[in-house]
This record gives C-alpha cells, structure tokens and sequence, in this order.
C-alpha cells in the first residue's frame, strides 16, 4: 500500500466522519507520517472525540455514509467487533486492495481527549479534500511509547518484532520535534492530559532510553517543553536516568 493510498483512505475517512457530525484525531502511523516521519504505514488509525457514540455505531454510521467503506468480522471468534475498511480498488470490488481504519476512542489503550483547539490541522494539496486534524506530538510520542512498551512484553513473536517499527518512529518524532515544530510544541500541562497518562509516558521515556541511550540527551532537550514540573505530582524525569 503506498502513502497516497493512505491519504485518499483519511480523506474518504474525514468526510465520512464529517457527514455523520463527527470528528476525527489521527494517531498512529499516519499521524507520524504527516509530521515527517519516513514510514509508510500499513492502516489508519483515528479518534473520534467528544462522541457518545461507541466504536461500532460508529464503523456502521461510517459504512451509511460512503459505501466505499465496508465491515468484515474478525478472524478471531472471540472477538465480536468488525474492521472497518476502505476500498481502495476503483473497479468497486471490496477487499480485493483495501485499507484498514482502526476507530478509536478517548479511554481506549489510555488515549487521552484532545480539545478541538489543540488538534494539528495539517496542510492539504491543492484541490484536495480536508484531511483530519492530527493528535499533538506529545501525546502521539507518548502514545508511540506505549505502543513500544507494549509490543516488547507480548507473548507472541510477530507483536514483538513491531517494538523496532515503533522504536524507529518514536527517534524520527523525536528528530521532528527538536527541528522546525520546536518552537510550536504544547507540553502536558497546556493540553490538560491526565496526570496518570503523562507519568506512565514518563516511566517509559526513560525505559526507552535504557534501550537506546542515544535518545537520551534528545529527551532532556525536549524535558522543559513537554513537562513543567512546577506541578505537583509531575516526576523529574531525569531522575530515571
């Protein structure tokens, strides 16, 4: 699947989301991507925000509104959800080249709610439709952390081996936010995250760095702007070093 599939599938998913009154906040690897990182990911990845509606209405409200998008049952029987797609083939056959969308929503895997003021809008090509607001780069590395920690202590082989797909994006966001974004980045306290979301995003900074100690001095950098730790509660994260 190539990155212009990717995008074409998140502006399809924008405009679904937008017909059903919904909104969108990329995370994941497309929200990486459209930062600067240099990986092409395999699916999208977006939260909807400030729905009460669940995961599933929502997949089913997304299929109404654009038939391009179509649901398919899990391969694993215990599990009752469906995956939504996007038909990627112009033909209209479904399924034969298709891109997955993962939806997601605020509590889900500890993914914080993010105020529509603070979303990052990101440049469209001209004449082309919308594509949705990005998560911040705090919580998308923190989020990336999480994702790293996670598939390092699977029990399966193949979840694993994605701890070095992570690891990569999480240095390339790094390089992201200690480039031309610096001087725009929005710490904890201003994006009002959890204080339970940013302490374990703490713990795992510097777990990461015990892995790859060649982050280190790119986090402190990056320590004043993301964490003010005038708040009570908030950690010196240099302490883990």
């Amino acid at each position: 699947m190539t990155w212009t599939d990717i995008k074409r599938a998140a502006r399809a998913t924008a405009a679904a989301l937008a017909a059903c009154g919904l909104a969108g906040c990329l995370c994941g690897g497309t929200a990486c991507r459209l930062y600067g990182t240099t990986r092409t990911p395999n699916d999208i990845d977006i939260v909807i925000m400030d729905s009460i509606l669940d995961q599933e209405d929502i997949k089913r409200r997304i299929v109404a509104a654009d038939s391009a998008f179509f649901l398919v049952a899990s391969t694993n029987y215990r599990n009752h959800y469906k995956i939504l797609w996007y038909n990627l083939d112009t033909s209209g056959s479904p399924g034969s080249r298709a891109c997955k969308v993962d939806i997601l929503v605020p509590g889900i895997m500890c993914i914080p709610g993010i105020a529509p003021r603070q979303r990052v809008s990101f440049k469209r090509g001209e004449n082309k439709p919308p594509m949705p607001p990005g998560m911040p780069l705090l919580p998308l590395l923190l989020l990336k952390l999480q994702a790293w920690s996670d598939h390092r202590s699977s029990l399966y082989a193949n979840v694993v081996r994605k701890q070095y797909v992570d690891a990569v994006d999480i240095e390339e966001l790094l390089e992201v936010c200690l480039g031309k974004l610096k001087e725009r980045l929005k710490g904890a306290r201003v994006l009002e995250l959890p204080a339970s979301f940013v302490e374990a995003g703490k713990r795992r900074i510097a777990e990461f760095c015990l892995y790859y100690p060649a982050t280190k001095t790119k986090w402190r950098a990056l320590d004043h702007v993301f964490f003010d730790r005038r708040d009570s509660g908030h950690l010196d994260i240099h302490c883990a070093w």
